[in-house]
């Protein structure tokens, strides 16, 4: 779907000026694994109650501006456990300023970037 889009994108509309990012998410019918794939997208989070966050990381880069960005391997497939919450927040939440003047960033593995979660 992504390469397909992507390169859609370039033959209509594409310039350096218009790109995006990307993700798709499938709860499988089962509800124990969930199908993920990003393209330039902060990463979504698996969250379980106490635990760390997984995250699924984008494997593909943003889409518009190149032609072969698309991974082969993009979607992905991640087991679900009973309680998990599938976290999926625009990268326009990253890029918000907090009052101290910075960018809120990326949730990565650093002290206190769990709050945000």
């Amino acid at each position: 779907m992504m390469r397909h889009l992507n390169r859609f994108v370039m033959r209509n509309l594409g310039s350096s000026e218009f790109y995006f990012t990307l993700v798709a998410a499938c709860v499988n019918h089962d509800g124990r694994s969930l199908e993920f794939a990003g393209a330039g997208h902060p990463p979504a989070m698996i969250v379980q109650p106490g635990q760390t966050p997984r995250l699924l990381h984008s494997r593909s880069a943003v889409l518009g501006l190149l032609e072969d960005v698309v991974d082969h391997d993009a979607p992905t497939e991640v087991p679900l456990r009973a309680g998990d919450r599938v976290v999926i927040y625009t990268d326009g939440f990253t890029e918000c300023f907090n009052s101290d003047e910075e960018m809120l960033g990326h949730w990565d593995d650093s002290p206190g970037t769990a709050a945000c979660v």
